[in-house]
């Protein structure tokens, strides 16, 4: 399934209980305005340079937040402003040993992990920056 194919996104959030996150399909507030038309995902992820630009985020955010989707962010509003970490990084942990069995399989299962369909890569258009 591709990422963009609404209908099957779709599809697949109505039969699941876990909270599903557009993000390729999101790229733009075009983009984003018919996720919410699909109802497609139950947050999106915004991009100010695949949608041209700050100004844009913020549009797309606002039209996200007055359909109820969230716009992920991993860091919490204060008082309207992301609040600054207190530590570095932005409050992720990661796990030592989850990462290595990840390496792992990656080093076992490579090809698993390859991109196999150069046509594809035609088939995505480029998008413009506004």
């Amino acid at each position: 399934m591709s990422g963009r194919n609404l209908p099957e996104l779709a599809y697949v959030r109505g039969r699941i209980t876990t909270p599903l996150l557009a993000n390729e399909a999101s790229w733009t507030r075009w983009d984003q305005l018919a996720v919410i038309q699909h109802r497609a995902a139950d947050a999106v992820s915004v991009d100010n340079q695949m949608d041209g630009g700050l100004s844009n985020l913020r549009h797309g955010a606002a039209m996200c937040e007055v359909a109820g989707l969230a716009d992920r962010s991993p860091l919490p509003y204060v008082d309207g402003r992301l609040a600054a970490p207190d530590a570095p990084g932005i409050g992720v942990e990661l796990d030592p040993d989850r990462v290595a069995r990840s390496a792992e399989r990656y080093e076992r299962e490579a090809d698993v992990y390859a991109f196999h369909d150069p046509s594809s890569v035609s088939a995505t258009p480029v998008l413009p920056k506004f």
